[in-house]
């Protein structure tokens, strides 16, 4: 029975796994940034080089220049790439069943249609994080420089080999989540964008890519949603610092939170804290993995789900990332 019972999940899994392959993959003039990938393809067809994009990008671009719609088959591969990773990554953790009912909730599945290089280089960062636990600085490295062929941002992520190994105390994560609602409406972060930008005149491009839109200083439901959620993963925190690759998920995705709050305000700088951000997909299913008690972690489990509920919830009401309306070229 138990055996019945584990290919009847695994085939469950896989059919998961090519459903959002086909959704994703397929999708016709869908997401924010599509037109601006099928420019790009555009571009590497009539054999130009379009020097702002990455070259890893580039070159899977490069490989169906041949085919008429050779952009769709660049979107199918990058959406089968990062959801292998990511299932593979969650198998190895022993969570994949669990996490992909959070791919909906929290949204990622919308966010990856948008963003298709960051989606694909998260991954590849939260596969990484095993070279920090395991002290394995050029590994992680090499492991940066690949992400950085896909996504320039990832050079941020170099300092996070030593950072990601601060060790905070529940409390003081809640602390800190405050102290950066503080920092937020302080507009501390723009404050020293701007004086880097006096400063050192060539970098005044950087006001306009910091701060381009009014601050206001306001609390919004995102930042209320990011509140609360960092909150109520932090009072869970005795469940994974005792194994040293959760805790690592525990701390980075509490920076990620903290960060996402100072730099809401910033939708150029906000970007980079997805890479910490969507740790979240494996770190509630481990929490929940690690609950012994029964009951407990069913009703954890209905807690995280329905809360994160609202991401998927606010994608659709507010568009975010275009994933409405969807249609695919193949109905």
């Amino acid at each position: 029975m138990g055996s019945k019972s584990g290919m009847y999940l695994s085939f469950l899994v896989i059919l998961c796994y090519l459903i959002i392959i086909i959704l994703n993959g397929t999708r016709d003039e869908v997401g924010t940034d599509y037109s601006h990938y099928k420019w790009v393809f555009d571009i590497a067809q009539r054999g130009e080089v379009y020097a702002i994009v990455e070259p890893g990008y580039w070159l899977i671009n490069t490989l169906f220049v041949k085919f008429e719609h050779g952009y769709r088959y660049v979107f199918a591969l990058m959406c089968a790439l990062t959801y292998l990773n990511l299932f593979l990554i969650a198998k190895e953790e022993k969570v994949l069943p669990v996490l992909i009912p959070f791919l909906f909730s929290f949204g990622f599945i919308f966010f990856s249609n948008n963003i298709i290089r960051q989606s694909f280089a998260i991954t590849l960062f939260i596969y990484s994080i095993r070279f920090i636990e395991q002290k394995k600085f050029w590994r992680y490295f090499l492991s940066v420089m690949i992400i950085f062929l896909f996504h320039t941002s990832a050079l941020l992520l170099i300092p996070f080999y030593w950072i990601g190994r601060i060790r905070l105390s529940k409390s003081y994560w809640i602390i800190a989540i405050f102290g950066s609602i503080i920092l937020y409406k302080l507009n501390i972060f723009h404050n020293i964008i701007r004086l880097i930008a006096s400063l050192i005149p060539k970098y005044s491009a950087f006001i306009g890519l910091a701060g381009h839109d009014e601050f206001r200083g306001g609390f919004g439901l995102s930042i209320i949603l990011l509140i609360i959620l960092g909150i109520s993963v932090a009072l869970f925190a005795e469940f994974v610092q005792k194994n040293r690759r959760h805790s690592l998920y525990f701390n980075l995705f509490m920076m990620g939170v903290c960060f996402s709050i100072m730099l809401f305000s910033s939708a150029y700088f906000y970007r980079f804290t997805f890479y910490l951000f969507y740790i979240v997909l494996l770190l509630i299913p481990i929490i929940l993995k690690n609950i012994e008690k029964v009951n407990f972690r069913r009703i954890t489990f209905v807690y995280f789900f329905l809360f994160s509920l609202m991401w998927w919830i606010k994608a659709l009401l507010f568009n975010d990332g275009e994933p409405l309306p969807y249609q695919s070229f193949l109905f």
